[in-house]
């Protein structure tokens, strides 16, 4: 007879072996992604910016392409500090595609799939995406992905120099406002680098923002020229990121190769100022407390070679009444720059054949509310130009004057508050002149305003203290000392006024 303890302790022990087995089948099983009996299909490579960082941080997910066109993860997993990344256990036979989230914690942080591109920049939609058929193999991918729809560049100063610290936003053209959200700001470093990061694609404008080059809010952005401060240009990102929106500021540059006088420029100067012209650099000075210079703001550069002519409002816009700059360069070509926005508006051609004239932008000359301009040739004649208020000309010249070979002429606006604009002259013996306007381009008899202005140099045209009568300025050459001579509003001017040192 069988002893029945035998016989149940063999039948333990095969019980025991039989789970055993079980247990490390079910145990290979469950390690085992669907779709594969064998170790787990593993995508593995880096993931690094254009400028060959390492895209630290990011989220990296798989993501099953299915037939409807919908996609959900796979698999997901966290770029590592050295711009590796690991994706295993991804289900084998099967098309994915890439998605990178964002920054963990930052949902402005845009979102997107990779495309193949060449730089393997990501995008929202779909149809773009970069498809990986895994099939039943490992891969190793080298991946540069550039974060989607950024504006990057650099901030230099005129010089070359950059600048560090400072804040570059990005602003909406569609609503012309500042934008808070993070992700829509970078700050320069040390070599004037800097990115902005957007959450959505579109056309931007560019923002300098900080002390002690603009202060709070001053609008900005690179023109077409790299060396060239320009009414803020637009930024398309909706193609892909902009890596040269560079910007070159200018700087306020003392003594003084040129200044004329003139009526508010842009928005966010109302009053009249002094146009200042420094190696290349175009900047505006106002008067303040005490009848003394405020410190320059720098405008814009590119003005060498240059001669810079105000006031006027050669380009009348419906959106309030600024005046412009006329230049005249090396060659005879005559260029507009509009007033009235942040900053002067870029140039366009607006004449040639200019190098042989005198140009005196004479403000409204005829009264018809364009800016006009006279000019003598070298016969002495004096010549009007009547303007048709869009940058342009009415018509030919019109000779209004003779005899003018060997003076110095001036626009004044208007000195004896007739509503009608007059002029200033220099004789070739320092004798200062008014010519009172008859409001059609003609002018009255001179009558003799001062004396003594062989070493001046003078600018007019515009009312510096507020007062509604014109002023001039005059600078002594010979010492850099600028003065004020204050408008009486009877063609007079009152005692010079010392208003600054080293122009």
């Amino acid at each position: 007879m069988v002893d029945q303890r035998i016989v149940r302790g063999t039948q333990a022990s095969w019980m025991r072996g039989l789970s055993i087995v079980l247990a490390a089948i079910l145990l290979v099983l469950c390690a085992a992604p669907p779709g594969r009996a064998v170790a787990g299909l593993s995508v593995s490579g880096t993931l690094r910016g254009l400028d060959g960082t390492a895209a630290s941080g990011l989220r990296v997910e798989a993501r099953l392409l299915r037939d409807d066109g919908a996609t959900h993860i796979d698999r997901f997993t966290t770029v590592r500090d050295d711009g590796t990344f690991t994706l295993s256990g991804l289900t084998a036979s099967s098309l994915h595609v890439l998605w990178v989230p964002g920054l963990q914690g930052e949902s402005s942080f845009p979102m997107g799939y990779l495309t193949g591109d060449p730089a393997d920049p990501i995008h929202r939609d779909l149809s773009r995406a970069r498809v990986f058929d895994f099939g039943a193999r490992d891969l190793d991918l080298d991946l540069v992905v550039e974060r989607a729809w950024t504006i990057s560049g650099t901030l230099r100063l005129q010089d070359g120099s950059p600048v560090v610290g400072i804040e570059v936003a990005a602003v909406t053209v569609e609503s012309g406002r500042r934008l808070e959200e993070r992700g829509l700001r970078g700050r320069t470093g040390i070599d004037g680098r800097y990115i902005i990061h957007m959450a959505e694609p579109g056309l931007y404008r560019l923002w300098l923002e900080g002390e002690p080059l603009f202060g709070n809010g001053f609008a900005g952005a690179p023109g077409a020229e790299p060396a060239r401060f320009e009414e803020a240009r637009e930024i398309d990102t909706r193609r892909g990121p902009v890596s040269e929106a560079d910007v070159s500021i200018p700087d306020v540059r003392l003594p003084a190769d040129q200044f004329v006088l003139s009526e508010p420029l842009t928005y966010w100067n109302p009053i009249a100022g002094i146009v200042e012209v420094g190696n290349g650099a175009l900047s505006w000075f106002s008067l303040g407390f005490g009848d003394r210079l405020n410190s320059g703001m720098a405008l814009k550069t590119g003005f060498e070679g240059h001669t810079v002519y105000a006031p006027g409002d050669f380009f009348v816009e419906p959106h309030g009444v600024f005046n412009d700059i006329i230049t005249v360069d090396r060659r005879g070509k005559m260029f507009l720059h509009p007033g009235g926005g942040g900053s002067l508006g870029p140039p366009r051609q607006i004449g040639h054949g200019w190098g042989s004239l005198r140009v005196v932008p004479g403000g409204d000359l005829d009264q018809d509310g364009c800016g006009d301009i006279l000019a003598i040739d070298v016969s002495g004649r004096l010549l009007l130009y009547r303007g048709d208020c869009a940058g342009g000309f009415l018509g030919s010249a019109r000779v209004v004057g003779k005899g003018w070979v060997g003076f110095e002429l001036h626009a004044a606006g208007d000195l004896d508050r007739d509503g009608r604009e007059d002029v200033l002259a220099i004789d070739d013996a320092g004798r200062l002149w008014a010519y009172a306007g008859n409001g059609d381009g003609t002018f009255a008899t001179r009558k003799q305003v001062g004396k003594g202005w062989g070493t001046y140099t003078l600018a007019a045209g515009a009312d510096l203290d507020g007062t509604g009568w014109a002023d001039i300025v005059g600078r002594n050459d010979s010492t850099g000392v600028l003065y004020l001579y204050k408008g009486q509003g009877n063609g007079t001017f009152a005692t010079k006024q010392l208003i600054a040192t080293g122009w």
